[in-house]
Formats: structure tokens, C-alpha cells, sequence
């Protein structure tokens, strides 16, 4: 695993008490067996970075309720989800091509403009259908490895962070400063005053 990864989680592990819910935990790592086995299924080559994600944490602990608005997916989530997606896009068919039109990217030409393609591979959901992932399918503009948001609903598609990295460093960051926390009103760990994909479009450069 990538020191600067190693770093990034380490961050966010002891931030992880700040947010004051005595439920929120992580997972231990997924196996290289496992990623293995999806590169061979898919033919999507998983990068490094992705990989060391995976293998330090496989999503979140139980009960599993949501560290931030997105839940934190486990390996076999994100494999399941790209399933579900490439089930919606083949009963699409055709209307695809008219969905398609809505999608627009953000630097322009740095996502495809697409409603879903096999390339996406989602890290974080809200459990209704939107998520933060790996594009390993960018557009020209774009770099395999970039964070976006993707989904029923985030037709404004956006290059959140450069990799895998920025965005473990970004989330302990958010807890750290308060950005992320528990709101007792809606009994639920949320990103404070903005959607989190909003929020992390606003978010300051991160040191390397």
C-alpha cells in the first residue's frame, strides 16, 4: 500500500471519533483474491491506488448506517452495483441515446457524457441510486483514476478529485474541521450546510 494512502486512512481513523456516533467503524480489508477475480470477470484493471483503498478498508463496519450522506461500499457492493448498472443500462436499450444528452462533464470533455457506462466503479452511495467513484473510462480530457459523481441523479457530472488519495484525505479533513458531522435532528452523520458532492466541488487544493 501507497504511504500516502496509508497516511490518508490512518487520518481518517482517528478522526472517526469526532463525529460523535458510537457506531461509526470501518471493515477490515478485501483480499487480493477478490480483486483479482473482478479484473478477471470485468476486464476493468483496477488501479493501484484503488486497490490499496480497498485492501486497507472494505467499506464500513456494521451496522453499516452511513459514515457520511454517501455509505462507504464494500468491494463486493461495488461489484454488485456494477451489475445492477449494467442491467439498467441493457433495459434502456435505445433511450439511452436521449438520456445521454442531459449528462454534461466538468472540466468539459473530462467524463463521457453518459448516464452510466462500465467504467465507473463506485466507491460511496446514498442508497438511492447516485455515487462517488473511479472513472477508469474518462473522457479526453480526463485521467483513468479520477473521482466523479455519477448517477440516477447527477446529470452535472464532476471531476471531484484527481485520485483515489484525495478523496480519503478530503473526507478526514471534513470530519476533522467539522465539515462532517453527527446531526442529532436527523440522527445521521452528514456532510454540515451542502451536499457532500457539493461540498467537495468547493473543497480547498490538497497538500501533497
Amino acid at each position: 500500500m501507497s504511504e500516502r494512502m496509508t497516511r490518508a486512512w490512518e487520518r481518517f481513523e482517528r478522526a472517526l471519533p469526532k463525529l460523535g456516533a458510537e457506531d461509526a467503524s470501518l471493515a477490515a480489508g478485501a483480499s487480493e483474491a477478490a480483486m483479482l477475480e473482478f479484473e478477471a470477470e470485468t476486464g476493468l484493471i483496477l488501479p493501484a491506488e484503488l486497490r490499496a483503498y480497498w485492501r486497507r478498508h472494505d467499506g464500513e463496519g456494521p451496522p453499516q448506517s452511513g459514515i457520511v450522506d454517501f455509505r462507504l461500499l464494500s468491494f463486493s457492493e461495488a461489484k454488485q452495483t456494477l451489475v445492477d448498472w449494467a442491467d439498467v443500462r441493457e433495459r434502456l436499450g435505445s433511450e439511452l441515446k436521449h438520456i445521454n444528452r442531459a449528462s454534461s462533464s466538468h472540466p468539459i470533455d473530462a467524463i463521457q457524457r453518459q448516464y452510466s457506462t462500465p467504467g465507473w466503479v463506485p466507491l460511496l452511495s446514498d442508497d438511492e441510486g447516485n455515487h462517488i467513484g473511479v472513472d477508469l473510462n474518462p473522457g479526453p480530457a480526463g485521467a483513468v483514476g479520477q473521482v466523479i459523481n455519477f448517477g440516477r441523479d447527477e446529470e452535472q457530472k464532476h471531476v471531484l478529485f484527481p485520485s483515489v488519495v484525495e478523496l480519503v484525505e478530503w473526507l478526514a479533513d471534513a470530519i476533522e474541521t467539522g465539515r462532517i458531522a453527527y446531526d442529532e435532528e436527523e440522527e445521521a452523520i452528514m456532510s454540515t450546510g451542502e451536499r457532500l458532492v457539493d461540498a467537495m466541488q468547493s473543497k480547498p487544493d490538497q497538500p501533497d
